[in-house]
């Protein structure tokens, strides 16, 4: 019997669940970045006096811009594209398809109007020098907020989308789905380890036919020696009977 070589496990095999692990977690981060906007922060800077209000936020909207927030930021993308490219290159067309859309929802709900409306409205408000006057600070502050937090929303809604794209295409959860696996398995071998041979079922064998011993020998010559002696008998017999007929 011919040895067959399991096939080897390549590279890429190891860094999808990972890869996926990772994009979901920094997706459910910003998530939870977004809607701590929407739930608390800006419900509070409602209920206090506008001219705190902006000089709150323009101190946070200057804060933000740091390295740990720029990782999830500009980094969930990143991730959501190579878990897409991994789960292509083994085959796991299920997971691709999922961390890909979720990958284009982030750039559409997320990116896109965080750049065309809420880094606009901050640049505006930045520009604002407080303290002002009770009424105009007022009013400053409700021609930012309500369109703020509108877009906000959107982006807390659609990051929120992402999460659940990415929680669903996990790998393991798309094997468990019946999906095909990264590697396929060759004959006789399951995840590139020689498979336990099997025994076959004796209910599954064709029935045998029952064993019969041969023939004697002293047998076959008795039977050859009196056919060969009842012969010439036989003929004299049919002889005398034609003369007699005659």
């Amino acid at each position: 019997m011919s040895r067959v070589l399991a096939p080897a496990i390549p590279p890429w095999a190891f860094l999808s669940r990972p890869f996926a692990i990772l994009a979901m977690l920094s997706s459910g981060a910003m998530f939870g970045f977004f809607y701590a906007w929407v739930s608390s922060t800006m419900w509070g800077l409602d209920a206090a006096d506008p001219n705190v209000a902006i000089s709150a936020m323009q101190a946070m909207n200057a804060s933000v811009r740091n390295p740990v927030f720029a990782l999830g930021y500009f980094g969930t993308p990143l991730a959501l594209a190579a878990v897409t490219l991994v789960a292509l290159k083994g085959g796991e067309r299920r997971a691709a398809l999922l961390f890909g859309s979720g990958g284009l929802l982030y750039v559409l709900g997320v990116m896109l109007p965080t750049s065309m409306f809420n880094v606009p409205l901050n640049e505006m408000l930045a520009a604002v020098e407080s303290p002002l006057a009770v009424g105009r600070a007022k009013e400053v502050w409700q021609s930012y907020s309500a369109p703020w937090q509108f877009w906000n929303s959107v982006r807390a809604v659609a990051a929120g989308a992402v999460l659940l794209l990415a929680g669903a295409g996990l790998p393991g959860r798309a094997r468990s789905r019946g999906e095909t696996p990264r590697v396929r398995e060759a004959d006789g071998y399951r995840g590139g380890v020689p498979a336990a041979p099997t025994r076959a079922d004796p209910r599954d064998q064709p029935p045998r036919r029952p064993y019969s011993s041969p023939p004697d020998a002293s047998t076959i010559g008795a039977s050859d020696s009196s056919q060969s002696t009842t012969t010439p008998t036989a003929s004299r017999t049919a002889a005398v009977s034609d003369r007699t007929i005659q």
